[in-house]
């Protein structure tokens, strides 16, 4: 069995099956805490003048940092990929920030006009206006939040799961990674409908479909590299639901989801497997996902 200390996180001190669970980790829930070493530890051979606690947080750092937006990447490639959009981005977004800012306000206005006018039309019961003010809130938080899909790899269900819904999961022993991308990414649920971010349509090919929150639509991607970041991330989230409610546990379970997290984490051919099984849940469920999406984002071109 691997080491879990090896993979310590040296923010909050839970530990990790492998150093790539770890950044995701790191990554989602202590991004802005990391020190951004200008030194090369383990090329340059250097004392670090930060004087970092954990020199694995250096691998992650030199080289790959976005350099227009300081965001950390797993690694070279996914860096210059990332950069390639980033640098693009970053005036597209400021632009939409501006844009969507300048729609709330007209908004707001329109929501104070619209009052106004009932007000001097007629008179009316406090109640009976009270229930107009609530109504308009609703529509405007309608057009502004309730439409939306969450990116994978931004999700934090931490805070969205519930603890029987997390306990629940680690119960399901080597199946907690499939059961939980069926929970949220597949089956119909209001709960979860904004992580409805990816399909799949045909077993044939190595093409899926993951939303991209750059260019707010879904786009193409290799099938294999999108099974591999779900199966990544959401290792991480049964990581975390283990340290959180490993006393609240059997030890059976404790000891299957130890071992399901440490195959799954180096063992390749037992990964495969599982994404394998990953790829036919969701493309089983393409029908229910596809028409979540639909119905809660009818503006978004989809690919079938």
């Amino acid at each position: 069995m691997v080491d879990r200390a090896e993979y310590r996180c040296e923010f909050c001190n839970k530990y990790y099956a492998s150093y790539k669970s770890r950044w995701l980790h790191i990554k989602k829930y202590h991004n802005n805490n990391v020190v951004n070493c200008s030194i090369n530890v383990v090329e340059d051979k250097k004392k670090c003048s930060n004087k970092c606690s954990n020199k694995t947080l250096h691998k992650k750092i030199d080289g790959n940092t976005c350099k227009y937006c300081n965001k950390q990447l797993c690694d070279r490639m996914y860096r210059w990929k990332h950069e390639q959009k980033c640098k693009l981005s970053i005036n597209i977004n400021s632009t939409e920030i501006y844009e969507i800012k300048k729609q709330n306000k007209k908004l707001e206005k329109q929501i104070e006009e619209l009052k106004e006018l009932v007000q001097k039309s007629m008179k009316i019961h406090p109640k009976t206006l009270q229930k107009i003010n609530n109504q308009l809130n609703m529509n405007n938080n309608g057009i502004i939040n309730n439409n939306f899909i969450i990116q994978l790899g931004y999700e934090d269900f931490n805070k969205v799961l519930s603890e029987n819904e997390k306990i629940g999961l680690l119960n399901k022993h080597s199946n907690s990674v499939i059961e939980m991308v069926k929970m949220v990414h597949v089956n119909p649920n209001n709960k979860y409908k904004q992580y409805k971010s990816m399909y799949i349509t045909n077993l044939q090919n190595n093409v899926a479909y993951k939303y991209d929150d750059t260019c707010k639509k879904f786009i193409a991607v290799s099938k294999m590299d999108l099974l591999d970041s779900i199966i990544d991330n959401r290792i991480a989230d049964i990581e975390n639901f283990y340290e959180d409610y490993k006393d609240k546990i059997t030890p059976f379970t404790s000891n299957n989801i130890q071992k399901f997290l440490d195959k799954i984490s180096n063992e390749k051919d037992y990964k495969d497997v599982k994404k394998e099984e990953l790829k036919f849940a969701i493309y089983n469920g393409r029908e229910e996902i596809i028409n979540q999406i639909k119905e809660n984002n009818p503006d978004l071109n989809i690919f079938i």
